[in-house]
């Protein structure tokens, strides 16, 4: 049985759109500089703070510290909760619980942020644990966060899946030779998450329990057959 269920949150679990790209604007005009894109802002959601700072604008590795820390003045006050979850997320995760699966939350947001997020919307206790990074670990990447996941929670790969919206979960979860599966309602289109290499894609929420049955019910590793007229899964 794959009991053991691994979620990304932003983007997979709830839409922090709002709060992360205006904490970003915020952060940036400290340096002066004014982003209006509005997708170069969503690109923030998803990887690690640190790194994109550096890799979008070119600021030097204390500037990107402080980058987050100007973000994170606004984001952990206001910014948290200008948010909302995913329709269907909900009644997703309980039927999961009711199948009798593990539910684990495997973020590259702070710990402590992804804690006060989920307990705000109530669905805190869906999971074994939530697991991100700490306030100073700047350059741990999805790959590491759920490599602790396993580790601490002694999780076999078979048996685990890991869910999420945006290439860094896909190759974090390959990387720890995990199935997985790419969801096409957060930030990550499906050509990203093809190219990473998904192992199947969800059109929704409630399409997840099926693509956990079907492989389940194919124990030799057929690929998980899509919908008419959506694009090919890969294996």
């Amino acid at each position: 049985m794959l009991q053991n269920i691994l979620f990304d949150l932003d983007g997979t679990l709830s839409n922090p759109e709002k709060g992360i790209t205006t904490g970003v604007q915020i952060a940036l005009r400290r340096f002066g500089i004014e982003e209006n894109d509005p997708d170069r802002l969503r690109a923030f959601i998803g990887p690690p703070l640190w790194t994109m700072f550096r890799e979008q604008y070119g600021l030097s590795a204390g500037e990107a510290e402080r980058a987050v820390g100007y973000y994170r003045e606004y984001y952990t006050g206001t910014g948290l909760f200008e948010n909302y979850v995913y329709p269907g997320i909900p009644e997703m995760l309980e039927g999961l619980r009711g199948e009798g699966r593990r539910l684990w939350i495997a973020t590259s947001k702070p710990t402590v942020m992804a804690e006060t997020v989920l307990r705000h919307f109530g669905l805190d206790g869906n999971f074994e644990q939530i697991c991100g990074i700490g306030l100073n670990d700047a350059d741990k990447s999805k790959s590491d966060v759920i490599a602790g996941v396993l580790t601490d929670f002694a999780l076999t790969p078979a048996e685990t899946v890991m869910v999420g919206d945006r290439k860094f979960d896909i190759e974090g979860g390959r990387a720890n030779r995990l199935r997985t599966v790419g969801v096409t309602w957060g930030f990550g289109s499906v050509a990203e998450l093809l190219l990473a290499g998904a192992t199947a894609l969800a059109q929704s929420p409630a399409s997840l329990p099926d693509i956990l049955a079907w492989w389940e019910a194919h124990p030799d590793g057929e690929p998980f057959q899509p919908p008419a007229g959506f694009p090919p899964f890969m294996g």
